[in-house]
């Protein structure tokens, strides 16, 4: 995978993964039907917020889990597009009441110049562990 900016220098690629907090209690006190209205509703939270940020593509990824990668994001804004990121889903709607159901977050930048892409997305993954271990419904972003 090769990515570059109009000049052809090496762009950056953040690497995003969201899961949602105590998502077994709800399937196992609500039933799973109550679940994937709880997940479509999640999804929709996250597709209305990314649409200010056009170039961003949003994919479930694994049971509970969602992948949002962004092209060409630097390390400020994509600190502040997770945290709307999880203050939407926070904050309720469609469908959601707020503070009904919580997203941690997992937040990795890929410079494809230094490491791969599997690198970056192992990166996400541990800081997603990171932020459910620290309390969920938080972001925390990886080191670089």
């Amino acid at each position: 995978m090769k990515l570059a900016t109009s000049t052809g220098d090496p762009a950056s690629l953040g690497v995003l993964l969201a899961d949602v907090d105590h998502f077994k209690a709800i399937n196992d006190t609500r039933g799973h039907l109550e679940g994937d209205r709880v997940l479509v509703a999640i999804a929709e939270l996250l597709a209305d917020t990314l649409v200010s940020t056009p170039r961003a593509a949003l994919y479930r990824y694994g049971g509970e889990e969602f992948a949002v990668l962004v092209p060409g994001i630097d390390g400020p804004e994509f600190a502040r597009l997770a945290e709307a990121l999880r203050d939407a889903v926070d904050r309720g709607g469609a469908g959601l009441v707020p503070r009904e159901v919580s997203i941690s977050l997992g937040a990795a930048l890929w410079r494809q110049a230094s490491e791969t892409p599997e690198a970056a997305l192992q990166r996400a993954d541990e800081a997603l562990y990171a932020a459910k271990n620290n309390g969920r419904n938080r972001v925390h972003l990886s080191d670089p």
